[in-house]
C-alpha cells in the first residue's frame, strides 16, 4: 500500500456502527447520512467511499446506513412527519437502480 497509512481502526468502525445503530438521533440527525457519519468520525466522504471499497465490514455499515436512511425517509414522508417534497428530492440519493424508480412508463396506442 502506498501513501499515508489508513486511519481505519476497530474504534472508527465501532463509532460508525454506533452512529448507524441510533447514534445519529443522539447527535440531532433526523436520518442517518454519509455527511453526518463523516462529521461524527472526523473524516471526509471520499475516505468513507474508499473504505467502502476496501473494508467489507465498513461496506456493510454503509449499506445499513443507506437502507435505514431510505426506510426512515419513506416512512416519514408517508406519515407526514417529514416534508414529502424534500423526501422525494432525496430518493435519487437513497434509491438504487434496482429498487425505486422515478420514471413512469407511458403507454401509447399505435
Amino acid at each position: 500500500m502506498t501513501g499515508r497509512p489508513t486511519k481505519y481502526s476497530e474504534e472508527i468502525q465501532a463509532k460508525a456502527d454506533a452512529y448507524v445503530d441510533g447514534g445519529f438521533a443522539d447527535v440531532g440527525d433526523v436520518v442517518p447520512s454519509l455527511a453526518g457519519l463523516a462529521v461524527e468520525i472526523g473524516l471526509t466522504r471520499e475516505t468513507l467511499y474508499q473504505w467502502q471499497k476496501e473494508k467489507p465490514r465498513f461496506s456493510d455499515t454503509l449499506a445499513r446506513l443507506r437502507w435505514l436512511q431510505e426506510r426512515l425517509s419513506l416512512n416519514g414522508g408517508l406519515k407526514g412527519d417529514m416534508n414529502s417534497t424534500i423526501v422525494s428530492c432525496c430518493w435519487p440519493i437513497t434509491a438504487t437502480p434496482t429498487s425505486w424508480s422515478r420514471r413512469t412508463p407511458v403507454l401509447t396506442e399505435a
